[in-house]
């Protein structure tokens, strides 16, 4: 059933995209109109939460990985100073050498 208010129909008539809407417009019963309203209203408020949850995730993604880098790095010094801490001082330009080597 074709009905009057649907814009698709009113392009299919020659109508261009704002005629069309325009005719929707004027055609719309107020409870139409309200439904209309309505389900935009919530797909609006739902694609800006969805966006604002994208932002926030990639915060965070981006935070996991500075913590993650900067844990690397710790265990790195560690691991190093542990090495290093009774070394010999003739023995310590050999052994870093080295260990850049590992790494």
């Amino acid at each position: 059933m074709r009905k009057k208010h649907d814009p698709l129909f009113a392009l299919e008539d020659g109508l261009d995209m704002k005629e069309a809407k325009v005719h929707a417009d004027k055609c719309m019963s107020g409870s139409t109109r309200l439904l209309i309203d309505i389900i935009s209203s919530i797909y609006s408020t739902l694609s800006s939460n969805t966006l604002y949850l994208m932002r926030e995730l990639k915060t965070r993604q981006d935070i996991e990985q500075k913590i993650n880098h900067q844990d690397r790095y710790r265990n790195l010094l560690l691991e190093l100073s542990t090495e290093f801490i009774n070394l010999p001082l003739d023995e310590i330009d050999f052994n870093i050498n080295k260990a850049l080597e590992k790494r």
